[in-house]
């Protein structure tokens, strides 16, 4: 999982907002890391080197690997965006920024999402970085029992809303810590993709759930509608398609989370679901680390080619971030 966060952010990066007919012009089909120039942010950046969706899932995972075993300890959490924050906030998008700015400050994380800004919130920050809370559930309530079912559910408010406070942003992050979970705790030769598609549309249905409230700044999209698409993947036969009907595969959570969770359900068992969904344009980094995320999570680290491994730059950081947090949670 933590392989595919990286990978998949790496080779989306030089990619991120073109179109799908740029990417087809310029790269043809990304299956490979490419150089990033003339990338607004990344100019100067080598091959395989990550943005803030690997800085801050890590940041995410830290924190986990200082709380005690079974909890998220959001002080931790908190903490470890401060410390990435001040290292670098490169590529971060407005309201992250904004947000952690203001835990720097000494606001607390229960009050540091919360802004006068319209329409903030609705961004891909929380489902870039919330894998491993998704992780973390996985193993210590695989049968997802109570009560620690519904501390996980509030955990995953909270984190949402220290950065972005919105319900579309805390649907996000059910959908996609639930994402996470479903394959984590799936054998990849029993997958069904009809499950899949019902654990992602229940979380996002769940997300709307009065323990949930929407903020008065939010429009009328219904994600939970527009993941409900997924049902009918076998009507979007290609990337133009599935391009067509998602903005672009923009940054825009209600447009990037179906995108790419279509390209995913489309074909779970096989890498080419990352190579067709960071070719198709739009949040390519973002969109290329959640369904990466997924596929490494289903299927383990030999899913992804030796190529993309050992090109990664970021490799042996991600593979101690990963060790630590597996010993933190008891897996052998």
């Amino acid at each position: 999982m933590f392989l595919g966060i990286a990978i998949g952010d790496a080779l989306g990066k030089p990619a991120e907002s073109a179109s799908l007919e740029n990417i087809q012009k310029r790269y043809g089909r990304i299956t490979s890391y490419e150089d990033c120039a003339s990338h607004k942010y990344f100019d100067h950046d080598s091959r395989g080197t990550t943005t803030d969706d690997w800085q801050l899932t890590k940041a995410t995972a830290e924190g986990i690997i200082e709380s005690p075993y079974g909890t998220v300890d959001m002080n931790a959490i908190a903490a470890w965006h401060i410390v990435e924050y001040q290292k670098s906030v490169r590529g971060w998008g407005k309201t992250t920024r904004e947000a952690v700015a203001r835990l720097a400050t000494g606001v607390p994380w229960n009050k540091s999402g919360k802004t006068t800004e319209p329409k903030r919130g609705t961004g891909n920050g929380i489902p870039m970085k919330i894998a491993p809370i998704g992780a973390q559930m996985a193993v210590t309530n695989p049968e997802c029992k109570e009560p620690a079912w519904a501390e996980s559910l509030q955990t995953i408010d909270y984190f949402s809303r220290m950065t972005h406070d919105a319900r579309m942003a805390v649907q996000s992050g059910l959908c996609q810590a639930f994402a996470v979970f479903k394959c984590l705790t799936s054998d990849p030769q029993d997958f069904r993709t009809h499950s899949f598609i019902n654990c992602v549309v229940g979380a996002a249905l769940m997300g709307k759930d009065k323990r949930f409230p929407k903020s008065k700044d939010e429009g009328d999209d219904d994600l939970h509608a527009a993941l409900k698409l997924l049902y009918n993947h076998q009507d979007y036969e290609d990337a133009a398609k599935i391009s067509e009907a998602f903005g672009g595969g923009n940054c825009y959570i209600f447009n990037s989370l179906p995108f790419t969770y279509m390209f995913f359900v489309k074909n779970p068992l096989s890498i080419d679901a990352l190579f067709d969904c960071v070719s198709a344009g739009g949040d390519t980094d973002t969109n290329g680390s959640m369904l990466a995320a997924l596929l490494g999570a289903l299927h383990g680290p030999a899913i992804f080619p030796r190529n993309l491994v050992d090109g990664l730059q970021d490799r042996e950081v991600v593979l101690d971030v990963a060790t630590r947090f597996c010993n933190s949670l008891n897996i052998k």
